[in-house]
């Protein structure tokens, strides 16, 4: 955050505004925690992220995995070839799916 009196004391140090832009043109965007009171982590959501390829899927998963937790592996499902949970090692819940399933 920039110098301001406004910025509280201890979050001079903390991104206001983060933004990603993936090769397709998608956007995700994020900021950290600014609240008054101790942060009690990411809770009650997912981000979610759907390829074309089962081998995307897991390649991506396999990254998101590296020193996080695995709730569901990636495997096959009813919708997808790839689908599985984890929570990288920021915190970050994803659920990832790679080869999409039609009818």
């Amino acid at each position: 955050m920039p110098p301001s009196p406004q910025t509280p004391p201890g979050r001079a140090d903390k991104v206001l505004h983060a933004q990603l832009t993936f090769t397709n043109g998608d956007v995700l965007m994020a900021s950290d925690w600014a609240g008054g009171g101790a942060y009690e982590g990411m809770k009650g959501f997912s981000v979610t992220l759907d390829y074309e390829s089962e081998q995307e899927a897991e390649r991506i998963f396999a990254g998101l995995a590296d020193g996080g937790h695995v709730l569901v592996p990636l495997q096959p499902s009813f919708f997808a070839k790839a689908f599985g949970m984890v929570i990288d090692r920021f915190g970050t819940p994803w659920m990832v799916s790679g080869g999409a399933i039609t009818a």
